[in-house]
This record gives C-alpha cells, sequence and structure tokens, in this order.
C-alpha cells in the first residue's frame, strides 16, 4: 500500500485533512447505521401489520360464524321459519360480505388462501342448507337432518379458518424470527462499518501524527545536539513547508552559531594586535611538536626573534606607529615559514617559531630566510614606518640543545640576547653558547 504523500501540503491543511479522514468514515458508519435500522424496523412493522390485518380479517369470520351458527341452530331447534328467523337472514348477508373482504386482504401464503376459499365454500353450503331447511319446515324429519349437515359444514369451516389463523400467526412468528436474524445481521454489520470507521481513523491520525511528529523530532534531536555543543548538526529538509521553515531557520542559526564558535575559538588562541598565536596557543603548540618528536625520534626546532630598536621606535614615533611595526613584523615572519610551521607573540616585540621535523642547519635556513623577507618586503605596505626593522634569531634544537620544553625555551631566549649583544641582525644558537 503506497503511503499517502502530503509534500508541500501546510500544517493547517494537514490537520484538516486528518480530522476529515478521522469524522468522514465514522459519519459514513453512523449514517449508515441509521439507514440499515431504518430499513429493517420498516419491515417488521411491515410484516407485523400484515399478520396483524389478516390475524383480525380471521378472527372476525370465526367470530362472525360462531355467531350465525347458534343464530341458526336456535331456529332450527325451534323450529321456526325463514320469516322467524330475520337474523339468520341478515347475519348471513355480513358473513358473505365478511368472507368477500377477506379475500382482498393480504395473505401471503397460498396456503392461507386456499384455506379462506376452503372455508367460504363450507359457509356457503351450510348457508344453504340452513336456507332450504328453514324454507320448508312443514317437511316432518326435516330439522334434524338438517341440523347434522349444517353442523358438519359449519365446524368445518370454522375449523379450515382456524387452521388459516394458526398459519398466520406461524408467519408471524417467522418474521420475527427473520426480523431477529436480520438484527443480528445488522449489528454485525454496524460493528464492522465502526470497526472500518475507527482503523481508518486511526491510519489518518497515525499519517498524521507521523507527518508531523518525525520532523519535530528530528529538530528536537537538532536542539539537544545543539546545547550538547554539536554546531555541525543539520535538520534535513522537512514538511510540512512550516517545519521545513522551521527547520532552514535552525540550520541558518547552527550555522551562525558555528562560525561565532570559530571565530571565539580563534579569538581565544590569537594575538589581539598580529594576529599570530597568543602565548598561551605557542607553548601549547610548542609541548605537542615536543611530544611528537619525542615518540618518532625527530628533532624539533624553537627560534626566538627580537625586534632590533623597537623601543626606539616607540619613544620616536609613538605606540600607534609601534603598533603598526608589530603587525607588519608578525605578517613577514608568516610569509617566510612554512605553513607546518607555528609562529605566536611571546610578549611584547618577541616572536617565536616552533619548526617541526627540522634539524639545526634547516632551522638556520628557516631563520636566514625571515631576515631576507624581512628586509625584501618591510616597504610593501608597511604603515607609518618605511625602513627596514631587523631582527636577532635565537636558534634551539630539541633534544639536542634541551630534553624539557622549559629548558628549551631557556636555551633559545639565551641565545636570542646573544645575538643582541653582537649587535642584532643575526642569528645565534644554543651550540654558540657552550
Amino acid at each position: 500500500m503506497k503511503r499517502l504523500r502530503l509534500s508541500g501540503v501546510s500544517l493547517r491543511t494537514r490537520f484538516v485533512l486528518g480530522m476529515g479522514v478521522m469524522l468522514v468514515p465514522l459519519l459514513l458508519a453512523a449514517v449508515s447505521t441509521v439507514v440499515v435500522f431504518e430499513h429493517m424496523l420498516g419491515a417488521i412493522h411491515v410484516a407485523v401489520e400484515e399478520a396483524s390485518e389478516e390475524l383480525a380479517v380471521l378472527w372476525r369470520l370465526q367470530v362472525l360464524l360462531e355467531r350465525v351458527n347458534v343464530s341458526l341452530q336456535d331456529c332450527l331447534l325451534e323450529e321456526r321459519s325463514a320469516e322467524a328467523c330475520p337474523a339468520f337472514v341478515d347475519s348471513r348477508r355480513v358473513v358473505d360480505a365478511a368472507f368477500e373482504q377477506a379475500s382482498s386482504a393480504p395473505f401471503g401464503l397460498a396456503e392461507e388462501r386456499a384455506l379462506l376459499g376452503a372455508a367460504r365454500e363450507q359457509w356457503q353450503r351450510a348457508g344453504a342448507i340452513g336456507a332450504t331447511v328453514l324454507a320448508a319446515p312443514e317437511i316432518q324429519g326435516g330439522f334434524a337432518g338438517g341440523i347434522a349437515e349444517l353442523d358438519a359444514h359449519m365446524g368445518r369451516a370454522i375449523e379450515l379458518l382456524e387452521q388459516a389463523h394458526h398459519l398466520s400467526e406461524g408467519e408471524m412468528v417467522m418474521s420475527m424470527v427473520s426480523a431477529r436474524s436480520n438484527r443480528r445481521s445488522v449489528l454485525l454489520l454496524v460493528i464492522s462499518l465502526l470497526a472500518l470507521g475507527v482503523a481508518v481513523a486511526a491510519a489518518g491520525a497515525t499519517t498524521l501524527a507521523r507527518s508531523i511528529l518525525v520532523p519535530i523530532a528530528s529538530l528536537e534531536r537538532g536542539v539537544a545536539q545543539l546545547a550538547s555543543g554539536d554546531l555541525s548538526y543539520r535538520v534535513p529538509p522537512a514538511q510540512p513547508p512550516e517545519l521545513d521553515r522551521l527547520a532552514g531557520t535552525f540550520n541558518h542559526m547552527a550555522e551562525a552559531l558555528r562560525k561565532k564558535e570559530f571565530a571565539l575559538a580563534d579569538l581565544s588562541v590569537r594575538d589581539g594586535l598580529t594576529n599570530v598565536f597568543n602565548r598561551r596557543e605557542l607553548l601549547r603548540r610548542l609541548s605537542v611538536e615536543i611530544e611528537r618528536s619525542r615518540r618518532y625520534r625527530e628533532p624539533c626546532v624553537l627560534l626566538f626573534l627580537d625586534a632590533d630598536g623597537f623601543k626606539t621606535i616607540n619613544d620616536t614615533y609613538g605606540h600607534q606607529v609601534g603598533d603598526a611595526v608589530l603587525s607588519r613584523f608578525a605578517l613577514l615572519i608568516e610569509r617566510a615559514v612554512r605553513p607546518t610551521d607555528v609562529v605566536g607573540r611571546y610578549g611584547g616585540d618577541e616572536f617565536a617559531v616552533v619548526v617541526p621535523r627540522t634539524s639545526h642547519a634547516g632551522g638556520r635556513a628557516v631563520a636566514e630566510r625571515i631576515q631576507d623577507v624581512l628586509s625584501a618586503q618591510w616597504t610593501d605596505g608597511a604603515p607609518g614606518w618605511s625602513p627596514p626593522v631587523t631582527t636577532s634569531i635565537g636558534l634551539a634544537v630539541f633534544p639536542d640543545d634541551a630534553t624539557a620544553q622549559d629548558a628549551l625555551i631557556r636555551a633559545a631566549d639565551r641565545a636570542v640576547y646573544k645575538a643582541k649583544d653582537a649587535g642584532g641582525r643575526c642569528v645565534r644558537t644554543a651550540a654558540d653558547l657552550s
């Protein structure tokens, strides 16, 4: 079964569709229940009404026949003539009319109609016998013979009506049994419709919940990741459009926070004036390189650089020019070294360069390249100070000159002071001090 596609559908429309999917099946089930029950009750009503009408007709005929029989018996026993028994004549017309009316009653069974016809035939014979006997009262012994034959036909007519009565009652009972059976079927149908409606409503509610809760859960995970410090997490595109816009806003916010975090992290390790690493980060990276050198048994060079005559520049031209000189100084140092080398401001006008995986000769080559770059490129955009600034450089090698970080720093520091004492613009090594 294919899943319902809701891409591009707004949250409000999803709720409307979801409510429709949930309510329409239940509404259809309710309407179907009302229609089916109305039909069933109508069928029961028709069956009961027809059976009641049949029973009423048969009951009336039985009562009329009983009355006529009693009236005729009285006349025959008293040996009266037809003129002396006007009630019999009137009753005969009433019974004939009742049989005529019964022939149009809604008898549903052919057997009922046959019994009614047979009863009418017996009545007609009994009526004819009664009329014949009452018309010849002078015949001796006629009354006795007429009474016996009359009783036989009247009894047979009443018996046939009684059989038809029982058939009508049985038909009513069968209708009620059928109605009860239909009631069970209708009840099963209603339960099935309601179950189907509930299933469709549950499916609609599940689809609606999934289309909303899944992207919300994704946003929740994003918030949790963001709260834990993971600014690289991004929420995937979502539906409906409102949640997609929310996901886009979240991703934009996470990206902005990530950039700010990078900027803050960079600020925390950079010198504010020269933009090279500050002293704390410089020492941390030196420690990392020393550990790497110790592990892989490779040398590591530490250079200390001191700008020559920087105090004179500050005193003569002011600190603003001095700051510009330091910024230019640091920039040219970075240009002279490799991308893998670490440049940092150790303090004031002192800088340091960590040169990994480099021997004494390689370190000296880096130091001399720094000197050359300072001389050749100083005037390219140097603000407020055009003469080149030279530098005194001290060089120490791990582990040749020192086997610990502090000892290596002291060795490089002593070497730079040795270069200063030599007049500046030169390189001195820790080995020169021994």
